[in-house]
Parts: C-alpha cells; sequence; structure tokens
C-alpha cells in the first residue's frame, strides 16, 4: 500500500466516525446535551423541593443548590 493510499483510507475511516450520529456508537444509554435539563436551585424552601417534583426529577440533573438555612438545604440533600 502506499502512502497516499493508507493517508486517504485512514482520513476517510475518521470521517465515517465523524459523520455517523452518537447514539449509533455509544448504544441506546446516550442522552445528547441538548436532551438533558441541568438544574440549579437557589432557595430550597417549599417552593424550591416543588421543582423537583418526582415527574420533573427524572428528566433533571440537580447541579447545584444553594440556601441561606442550612435546615432547607439538608432537606434538599435528603430528597436528592
Amino acid at each position: 500500500m502506499k502512502r497516499r493510499n493508507f493517508i486517504r483510507s485512514g482520513a476517510l475511516a475518521l470521517a465515517g466516525f465523524t459523520i455517523l450520529p452518537r447514539h449509533i456508537l455509544s448504544g441506546t444509554n446516550f442522552v445528547a446535551p441538548s436532551d438533558q435539563i441541568n438544574l440549579g436551585i437557589i432557595g430550597c424552601g417549599a417552593q424550591g423541593r416543588w421543582t423537583l417534583a418526582p415527574e420533573f426529577a427524572r428528566r433533571a440533573n440537580l447541579i447545584a443548590a444553594s440556601d441561606c438555612e442550612s435546615r432547607q438545604l439538608n432537606a434538599m440533600q435528603a430528597i436528592v
């Protein structure tokens, strides 16, 4: 195999991986970043906990929580 053919076939193989959708390469458990909800809550009282209702919490990824009252924050941590 000549060097030129080797480089061409390698480039085509790499281009094939970039053309394929990610869910085909990684399987059925892949969630695209545009399909995922990242959530940060400021104020973990009753309204903040309501935000994490079970039907919403399945689709959301809680990445941050903040409250000036430590007992409210601890209650939120117990839910998550």
